[in-house]
């Protein structure tokens, strides 16, 4: 921490080559490094020791800085060592003593006028360029995690994030850089379960289903507890019209996490497919009291389950919670085959007309 302390008073003098992560390496002993950053920061203390003994007011803002930093020292310890985001609050130190010399400088009768304040001027325009700079990166997901890898190239969750992006926060999904990046985070770390399964997935989007099955398998093989695993590797059987072993995955998840709604869902659509309407049935009202009545998407499943098991009244009954929580999808209710039986009901049309007035 003495070299990141270091490293965070040269980002305050110029703020460059920033990054979401940093690397820090770890000093087992006092080299050179350690040894030079020690006498440095000694000799900054000696300077605050020597200004609070001449303005004790002036002497407060970089002692707020360093104790702005206290809580992001390794005092107690972090995940990361390092983020710029931990200046956000000392800066506040920092700034202080730049208005104060500022201020100083204005006021200098050594200097000429138009000089006291082009001085000043050059490094606040510095900086507003340094940001002009900056800003892009941040444009998306893909740009930001991209400007990652090239600075920390070494750092597996970079790596995972930056597939992420090309697989999910993509305008279209790039399942082939997406694939690069993953495979990318597993050479730097092979126990990285998140990104075998990231891995797994576009695999499965890409209708590469060897390569899916047997990623999914070496996930399952290394976590047999990995809920999203089991949930995906029933994804991938559903995919191949695998219903029978799709269903005994799905259930392997609800086993190891009962409450895991998208798991729950995901069983219920599969039910619907194998025509088995009354566990679906069960399976909808199980997940509709997991989130405690409030959904509209679910309300709207059982009312088209409802409605293929020929019972009319009690898909109008859902249909109409759908609606009173907040569905709103016309087309797909005017159009979905599912709630066929139903439109010609007349209590479908006083609904239809009673919440979409005027046909929209």
């Amino acid at each position: 921490m003495l070299i990141v302390f270091c490293r965070y008073l040269r980002m305050v003098v110029w703020p460059g080559d920033l990054s979401v992560y940093y690397t820090v390496p770890l000093h087992r002993y006092p080299d050179l490094a350690v040894i030079m950053a020690t006498l440095f920061l000694a000799a900054l203390a000696w300077l605050i020791v020597r200004l609070y003994r001449h303005n004790r007011p002036l002497a407060f803002w970089p002692l707020f800085f360093f104790i702005g930093l206290l809580p992001v020292s390794q005092i107690v310890p972090l995940v990361t060592m390092m983020n710029d985001r931990y200046l956000y609050f000392p800066m506040i130190g920092a700034g202080a003593l730049v208005a104060h010399g500022v201020g100083v400088l204005a006021k200098s009768s050594r200097l000429p006028a138009p000089l006291a304040v082009v001085l000043p001027a050059v490094p606040v325009l510095l900086l507003a360029l340094g940001s002009v700079q900056r800003v892009p990166v941040w444009r998306d997901a893909v740009t930001l995690w991209e400007d990652t890898v090239r600075k920390v190239p070494g750092f597996y969750q970079a790596w995972e994030a930056l597939g992420e992006s090309y697989q999910y926060y993509n305008a279209a999904p790039d399942y082939e850089k997406a694939k690069e990046a993953f495979k990318r985070a597993l050479q730097l770390c092979p126990d990285n379960d998140i990104s075998r399964y990231n891995l797994g997935v576009a695999y499965t989007e890409q209708r590469d289903y060897v390569s899916a099955d047997a990623t999914f398998r070496e996930l399952l093989r290394r976590s047999p507890r990995n809920v999203m695993g089991w949930a995906a590797y029933g994804e991938l059987a559903s995919r191949q019209s695998q219903y029978g072993e799709a269903e005994q995955r799905y259930l392997k998840a609800l086993e190891l996490q009962p409450d895991a709604e998208q798991v729950q869902r995901k069983l219920g659509n599969l039910l619907v497919v194998m025509n088995r309407l009354d566990d679906a049935l069960s399976v909808y009202l199980r997940l509709d009291g997991l989130q405690k009545e409030s959904d509209p998407a679910t309300a709207y499943e059982l009312a088209r389950v409802e409605a293929l098991r020929g019972d009319t009244g009690g898909a109008v009954a859902w249909l109409e919670r759908a609606l009173q929580r907040g569905y709103a999808d016309y087309a797909g209710i005017m159009n979905d085959p599912e709630l066929m039986p139903v439109r010609s009901d007349g209590r479908f049309a006083d609904l239809v007309r009673r919440y979409f007035p005027g046909g929209r």
